[in-house]
């Protein structure tokens, strides 16, 4: 009698490696793409919450927002994927590491390199924002910076948000409480010019070292940017050109429209710092 051998499962295309990062929904792993021969990373939901179907649409949200998206300061999503049974998206794999390490280890950022990032940010969130894309998550975490030279890579865009349709989000208090502008920590429907805002706060941190807000706790932070005023960065490192201290105050600004009207027109303002100061 012929014994039916279990059927074995298909190989994977993917073999993982180490783990990059761990945040509170996923992982991020290194490994290889045996179809095509090419290095990847690959975010994955945490197994505990790979059945959980508000992860795995939020998952299915931030596939949608990325793959809209193709420039040179923003992380490519190739596809989704899901490696034992879990959930998540196949990426360009970026031979860097977040601000944070930077601001954390030393050294502290110059003018110029202050200037050189936040242009290169305005430029990702100006193409973003004319596709619809509110990325709504800037912080020096979601900012690769380059192991050589100064190029920057903007992820993670698991909580953006569409401005051609209603706020999936809207009532939500969803983001990192330190980076959030005033409209997003009252859970308020977010534009473009929000991004803005916390682009401020990482040109302020960068360049100072410090957070323009402090509080105790996400209630204490959300009242404090949402009430307080900041500090110029002027006034905490003396040669902070007062038009790039003045450019990250607009930034800062309580009320959107009071902003910059757009990330292209921060950028052009950058463009003109990193040109006096290059």
């Amino acid at each position: 009698m012929a014994i039916n051998a279990p059927a074995l499962p298909p190989p994977s295309r993917f073999n993982l490696h180490h783990r990059l990062g761990r945040g509170a929904q996923c992982s991020v792993y290194s490994a290889d793409d045996t179809l095509s021969g090419h290095a990847v990373a690959i975010k994955l939901l945490h197994a505990a919450l790979s059945e959980d179907e508000g992860y795995k649409a939020r998952l299915q949200r931030e596939w949608r927002a990325a793959s809209s998206l193709s420039h040179p300061g923003i992380v490519a999503v190739h596809a989704p994927v899901e490696i034992e049974r879990r959930p998540g998206l196949v990426m360009a794999l970026i031979d860097g590491a977040p601000l944070t390490h930077r601001l954390l280890h030393g050294p502290a950022f110059s003018i110029h390199e202050v200037t050189a990032i936040g242009l290169q940010l305005a430029y990702a969130l100006a193409h973003a924002h004319a596709r619809g894309v509110v990325h709504a998550d800037i912080k020096p975490g979601n900012l690769l910076l380059a192991r050589q030279g100064l190029n920057v890579t903007l992820i993670d865009f698991g909580i953006a948000r569409f401005t051609d349709e209603p706020d999936h989000y809207a009532g939500q208090v969803l983001g990192t409480p330190q980076y959030m502008s005033p409209e997003q920590s009252q859970g308020l429907s977010l534009d473009g010019r929000s991004d803005l805002f916390s682009t401020g706060l990482v040109l302020y941190e960068l360049l100072t070292g410090q957070r323009a807000f402090h509080g105790h706790g996400a209630r204490s932070l959300a009242q404090a940017i949402t009430s307080q005023q900041h500090t110029p960065a002027q006034a905490l490192r003396t040669d902070t050109p007062p038009a790039l201290s003045e450019l990250i105050d607009r930034c800062l600004a309580k009320h959107p429209a009071q902003r910059w009207g757009s990330a292209d027109a921060l950028a052009h303002a950058l463009a003109r710092l990193a040109a006096a100061h290059g």
